[in-house]
């Protein structure tokens, strides 16, 4: 059995399950351990503690899987993101990323990959075979790279001509010989609208991100205070981000109607339950971020909105909400609302004194001691 029909047969596998551009690499070290040990030096992981761990293996996937001789990557396309929101303000809805529509991908992807495995090992007999989506300790957007199904664009995402950048990247290790493909050539060129588009500057020159101002982290991954100075950079965005995608010339642009589901009601965000949060977001990607994260963003955006009508509905939350950490994000957008309800934000912070966290209690002294 040649090396090519082994890989037009997995390939083909992967096409009639959805997976587009599928292209391989030949298993190599990768380049980067210098870089990668000063990101993490330099603090960019954040909360992302899982960076951490198994270093050797992101930069040589034969140190934990020997056997493994080439590796296929490819794209599974999702839809672009519906028409930004321009009411959200007035209709006091936020915004999540368009990944996280529908069912969690990590589900999606994982049953079609280990459909894939099985395709390749029934053909290919004795094939060894091991399929990851984002939560393996596998350089992704490297490996993409490679293999030619993208380039690296200014964003740190793969872009390619024919998708942008709206896919996830899948990957397959395989333990047999495959002819490698060319990578493709960077065409992003001059061109810096990603760059321009990011609210935080988080994305840097020489292709370079701090996940710790990107939005997408703050709002999924980072389990804290969202620091004051970046709740306004926030926006609407309750889950994830899409700007830097949005802005990008060789993306879709999107038509329709947005999708009420990647626009809800941040009243009902914030007030949701544990059993509603479950219902609402437990088959989702928006489960990663958790009920207390989700009621936190929706706190900030509503604070973001400077529409009176916010008071209501953070005042409620401030009462009520089981949380500290979200209601010491709705004591903070109380604030922020005061110059436009200044009667209604003052009284609902003022019932916060009453607060069983001492440290919201506090919080709230000082900041009514500012007005």
């Amino acid at each position: 059995m040649t090396s090519e029909y082994r890989k037009r047969t997995i390939l083909a596998a992967g096409r009639r399950l959805g997976f587009r551009d599928a292209r391989v690499a030949r298993i190599e070290p990768l380049d980067r351990e210098a870089f990668y040990e000063a990101w993490l030096a330099d603090g960019r992981a954040g909360d992302m503690r899982f960076l951490l761990h198994h270093k050797k293996a992101r930069l040589d996937p034969r140190t934990r899987y020997p056997w493994a001789r080439a590796i296929v990557s490819a794209f599974f396309p999702y839809d672009a993101p519906p028409p930004p929101l321009v009411s959200w303000r007035t209709d006091l809805r936020g915004r999540i990323a368009s990944y996280a529509f529908g069912p969690d991908y990590h589900d999606v992807l994982g049953n079609q990959l280990e459909r894939w495995c099985q395709a390749a090992q029934s053909e290919i007999p004795g094939l060894r075979v091991r399929a990851f989506v984002d939560t393996g300790a596998v350089f992704e957007h490297e490996w993409a790279a490679r293999a030619g199904v993208g380039w690296t664009g200014k964003h740190t995402l793969t872009l390619s001509e024919s998708r942008g950048s709206y896919a996830f990247l899948a990957e397959l290790l395989v333990g047999a010989e495959l002819d490698p493909d060319p990578p493709v050539p960077d065409r992003c060129g001059t061109c810096h609208r990603c760059i321009d588009a990011c609210p935080t500057q988080a994305i840097e020159k020489a292709f370079l991100l701090d996940p710790r101002r990107c939005l997408s982290y703050l709002t999924i991954e980072h389990r804290g205070v969202i620091p004051p100075e970046m709740r306004p950079a926030l926006g609407e965005w309750i889950f994830g981000c899409d700007l830097c995608q949005m802005a990008c010339p060789w993306n879709d642009r999107a038509t329709g109607a947005s999708r009420d589901v990647l626009a809800p009601s941040l009243a009902q965000v914030l007030s949701l339950d544990r059993a509603a949060f479950d219902r609402l977001y437990g088959q989702s990607a928006v489960r990663r971020t958790g009920r207390r994260g989700l009621a936190r963003n929706a706190a900030v955006v509503l604070g973001n909105t400077g529409n009176p009508e916010a008071v209501a509905p953070l005042a409620a939350a401030l009462a009520t909400h089981d949380e500290p950490l979200v209601r010491a994000h709705v004591a903070d957008a109380l604030a922020r609302l005061h110059s436009v309800a200044p009667r209604e934000a003052h009284a609902a912070l003022a019932r916060g004194r009453r607060d069983p966290d001492a440290g919201i209690r506090e919080r709230v002294t000082a900041l009514l001691e500012k007005r």
